[in-house]
């Protein structure tokens, strides 16, 4: 759950551009591609994904140690949330995963076929935010984390992708208490992955420089066909960039 604090006088908040999510629902022998629908509002959108993330939390990530209560949604013009904590509070912020050349517009733009051009985005992402912040030195007393997420398939990150993203953040002055991301499955399901700070010892056994010249080619699942015979084709989804391996 979530609470919101709230504002005087009546608000519209702004429509915020979207991109599509979704997942395949199968059966035996057939099976259609369930689209996700998102609220028209950043501050929705918002308040959606830390509840599905609260939801889905494995309990061991920083941002929830000893939170008391539910996050508390701030006004536009403040950190995203509020955490209440024993030692004072903390700050979450959000940020989604998106082109900057798309000018805002989630969906308008395919990643990236390369991990290292693909985590190199998101890297860039989190260190703007970073800098908009004024974070990184070492006395700075505020405590904020970030959340990050997609409105958009396309922009899934996948785990060769998180891997790259936990062992540059760990190199990276960031300024956040830690730094996770909302993988959805569906309506209500998905997963928190925590990229900072990682142990020691997983970071260690990442090999980075083989997963950074990986391509990943993606796969358009709204335009999922599935035939009398059980069979399902699903089209590829390559980016402009893409090319062959020779």
């Amino acid at each position: 759950m979530v609470q919101k604090k709230k504002k005087g006088g009546r608000y519209t908040p702004p429509r915020k551009p979207r991109g599509q999510q979704g997942y395949l629902s199968l059966g035996q022998t057939a099976g259609a591609f369930v689209p996700v629908e998102l609220p028209r509002s950043k501050e929705d959108i918002e308040a959606i994904i830390v509840a599905r993330a609260m939801r889905n939390r494995s309990g061991g990530e920083r941002f929830l140690l000893d939170i008391e209560g539910d996050p508390i949604q701030n006004p536009e013009d403040d950190h995203d949330f509020t955490l209440r904590k024993p030692t004072g509070d903390e700050r979450l912020e959000l940020v989604e995963i998106t082109d900057p050349r798309g000018a805002g517009r989630p969906g308008s733009t395919r990643p990236p076929a390369g991990n290292a051009a693909f985590a190199d985005i998101v890297r860039g992402i989190i260190l703007e935010k970073s800098r908009r912040y004024g974070l990184g030195r070492p006395d700075d007393p505020r405590r904020i984390h970030l959340l990050l997420y997609a409105t958009d398939l396309k922009w899934r990150v996948n785990e060769s992708i998180q891997q790259i993203l936990m062992a540059e953040l760990a190199e990276a002055n960031h300024g956040f208490l830690s730094v996770l991301l909302y993988e959805p499955d569906d309506e209500t399901d998905g997963r928190v992955v925590e990229l900072a700070p990682v142990d020691p010892a997983v970071l260690a056994a990442i090999p980075v420089d083989r997963l950074r010249a990986r391509w990943t080619i993606q796969v358009d699942l709204s335009k999922a066909r599935f035939h009398g015979d059980g069979t399902m084709r699903v089209p590829l989804n390559p980016p402009p960039d893409f090319q062959p391996p020779r």
